[in-house]
Parts: C-alpha cells; sequence; structure tokens
C-alpha cells in the first residue's frame, strides 16, 4: 500500500509488478492527507494516517477486508499529524506524532494511551521568541499557539576554553629509491612540505600538532611500521591521526596495493613493502578520525610483473571511506593515471594543490575554514588544470564527515 503527501489517496498494488488494485475509500476525508501507512499483523485491517484532521483530531483510519471495506476512524494524535504507524503484534496499531507523541490502538479499535512530551514546543516563534537588548534575557513561549511568556536570564559563570583536537601526522615520501628507474624527483619534498604545512595550525585549528616525518631514506619498511604504531598509541578520541605517502603505490601479481619504502624490492613487495592490509587495519583500529593522503603512483612504462604501478586507487578509496571504516582520503589520481610532477611547481601536482588548498585558496566561503568539503572541491579543479586534464584526484569520505582541516586568515590566505 502506499499513501501519498498533500494527497487524499491511500492505493494497494500488487506486489510482484506494483500495478493498482485498489483505492480504499477516502469518504469524508476532506483535509490533510494520509501519507502513512500499515498492515495489521494478520493483514486484514489497513491503516492509514497524516494530517487529516476532524474535531482537532488528527484521525487514524482503517478499513476490513484488506483496505476494500467501509472506513472508520479513531481519534488519534492531539496535535500536529500522525507521523509513523506500526503494527502491534496483538492487534491494531502503534502511532506517533510530530508533537511528539507516542500512542496505540487496539484490536477493537479502541485508542489504548497517548503518551505527548512535555517539552517546550519552539516550532514557528517568530516574534514570540525574543532577545533582549543586552543579551540577559530571552522571552519566549512555550507552544507557538500562545500561551504565558516566559523569561530566562543568562548570566556568564565562565568556563574551559573551547576544546579542539590534537593532531598526529605521519609524513612519509620517497624519491631516492635504490632503482635508478624508480627514482621520483619530488616525493621526499611533498612529505616535509605537506607536513610543514599542517604544522602551521598547531594553535590555530587544532591545541597541538604531532609530526613524524620520514623523508627519503627514513621512510623504511620499518619506520612506517613504527610509524602506524605511533599513530595507534598516541592518538586518542577526539584527536585526528593522518597518514601521508608520497612514492610508488604498487600492486603484486593478484592485484593487492602496496606503498613501496625506501628499502622496498617491487620483486618481493610482500616481504619489503606496507600492504594495503596494515594500513587500513592500522588506520581502522583507531580511535581518533582517521585521515589518509596518497600522492603516488608516479612513472609508468618501468614496471615489470608482478609489481606494476597500481592501476585502481578508486578501490582503496572507496574501501577505506566506507561507512564501516569510516576514514576520510584524499588520493592523487584515479585507475591507471599517472601522478605527474614538475620542476615548476618542485612538488607533485595533487601536493601542489593541496598546500595551495590548505595555504587558504580552498577557503572557497571566505569564513576562514578550509574543510574537508571545500578542500576536495579546489583540489579536483585544481589538479586537472595543473596536469592539463591528465590526473583526476579521487576523494573518498563517510556521510556528513566534513570539518575544518585548517582555519586560515589574511596573513595565510593567498
Amino acid at each position: 500500500m502506499v499513501g501519498y503527501a498533500e494527497r487524499q489517496r491511500v492505493d494497494v498494488l500488487l506486489v510482484e509488478n506494483l500495478s493498482l488494485q485498489y483505492c480504499p475509500s477516502m469518504e469524508g476525508v476532506d483535509n490533510g492527507d494520509m501519507w502513512r501507512t500499515a498492515w495489521s499483523p494478520d493483514g486484514r485491517y489497513l491503516y492509514a494516517g497524516g494530517e487529516f484532521e476532524r474535531a482537532g483530531k488528527h484521525s487514524v483510519r482503517h478499513w476490513d477486508d484488506g483496505g476494500r471495506g467501509a472506513p472508520r476512524d479513531v481519534a488519534a494524535a492531539s496535535a500536529k499529524g500522525v507521523t509513523y504507524l506500526a503494527p502491534r503484534a496483538a492487534g491494531g496499531v502503534y502511532f506517533a506524532g510530530s508533537e511528539p507523541a507516542l500512542g496505540a490502538i487496539d484490536e477493537n479499535h479502541h485508542k489504548l494511551f497517548e503518551w505527548r512530551s512535555p517539552a517546550a514546543d519552539f516550532r514557528a516563534m517568530d516574534s514570540d521568541f525574543r532577545l533582549s537588548a543586552d543579551g540577559a534575557q530571552v522571552y519566549f513561549k512555550f507552544a507557538p499557539d500562545g500561551g504565558e511568556t516566559a523569561r530566562l536570564s543568562l548570566r556568564w559563570a565562565g568556563g574551559a576554553a573551547e576544546s579542539r583536537p590534537d593532531l598526529y601526522l605521519l609524513a612519509a615520501g620517497v624519491s631516492d629509491y635504490a632503482a635508478e628507474e624508480l627514482r621520483l624527483n619530488f616525493a621526499h619534498k611533498d612529505a616535509r612540505d605537506f607536513a610543514a604545512m599542517l604544522g602551521h595550525q598547531d594553535g590555530r585549528a587544532y591545541a597541538a600538532v604531532h609530526l613524524r616525518i620520514l623523508s627519503g631514506d627514513e621512510a623504511s619498511a620499518a619506520a612506517l611500521r613504527d610509524g602506524l604504531a605511533w599513530l595507534r598509541r598516541e592518538a586518542r578520541a577526539g584527536d585526528f591521526a593522518a597518514l601521508f605517502l608520497a612514492g610508488h603505490g604498487v600492486d603484486d601479481a593478484s592485484g593487492a596495493y602496496f606503498f613501496l619504502p625506501h628499502d622496498g624490492d617491487p620483486a618481493r613487495l610482500a616481504e619489503t613493502a606496507l600492504a594495503y592490509g596494515e594500513i587500513k587495519q592500522a588506520l581502522t583500529s583507531l580511535s581518533a578520525r582517521s585521515l589518509l593522503f596518497v600522492d603516488t603512483c608516479r612513472a609508468g612504462g618501468v614496471w615489470g610483473r608482478p609489481g606494476e604501478p597500481s592501476t585502481d586507487v578508486v578501490r582503496v578509496v572507496n574501501d577505506l571511506s566506507s561507512p564501516e571504516n569510516g576514514v576520510i582520503v584524499f588520493a592523487s589520481s584515479t585507475h591507471a593515471q599517472l601522478s605527474v610532477e614538475n620542476t615548476a611547481w618542485q612538488n607533485g601536482a595533487f601536493t601542489e594543490a593541496m598546500l595551495e588548498g590548505l595555504a587558504g585558496r580552498a577557503d572557497l566561503f571566505g569564513d576562514g575554514e578550509v574543510t574537508v568539503s571545500t578542500l576536495d572541491a579546489y583540489i579536483s579543479r585544481r589538479v586537472k588544470k595543473l596536469t592539463a586534464g591528465r590526473q583526476t584526484p579521487a576523494v573518498g569520505k563517510p556521510v556528513e564527515a566534513d570539518f575544518p582541516l585548517a582555519l586560515v586568515g589574511a596573513d595565510t590566505a593567498e
């Protein structure tokens, strides 16, 4: 069955193909709607309710014979309409109203009870909600339909300063790989520059910024694993924990992703590289809010199986940012794209765009904040422009995961 908002109609449909079977009688329903519907547990009765009102009550209508019988109304919610119906195991239905209220109708179609909240209702207050000129008095009514005006006096009693999170950042960048054909120009500098940029947020967006930087030969597999253990050990609930990786991202013969550390060997990834499973386990086990920044997959045409450049970073982004894992991920490129670096920027294109954004260019609303969403929007356009469309960042974040990553002002925005 289907009810409709702002229409006085209920349809019963055939489940196999959703074809219309019949429409229960709407006789006497001359206002509102009946958009909430429910069956009785045995399927004998059909119930519907909504904004339909009679004599000051919002009624629940029921029909026997599965909706084909004559209609009968039960005065249910006292105000604000019926917003939910659910069958009772013993027969009848439970109903909810937006006042808020909760009630039940029994198997004989009599209202058993209605519990209404004693809370104040400040909706549609308009001029009935006022603040004195000095901010010391608040005037309001407990219901939008009138009543005596209440007055609340306010007095500042002091208190703790606003709590800000700490940021823990592990930044690793490798340029000088042992194999000459794997060497990069600026991955090591990307890690240092990114850490320095977020280090400027100490005392601004974050109460304190804690940095561990692994650059060049410091970024060994052992040092990376020790750094992940440091994040797990130090970052607490309410803090931010971030991992930045710049270098080569590699897939093994089975398609498993690895980050190639300074001492990594593409022919022996399982023994010498940092596996995606290790990264995932570290970031998803943290009680802190986790972020991953990946500027990898930089060079093509130099690989042989096993150990080819990662061709599908998107699957990593999607997996980590899924609701069950909850990691916010910024990746430099998608699918088989190569990540570009340039002597003009002395950074990878992705890191260059991130640095610009965090410095203030991603403050898209001029409110002094660079958030997850505004940084996403900025780098998506900027990286494409820097690379003439050859590189497209991939960003994944859980639903509604948006908060400031940096606070900027006239002294920092460019």
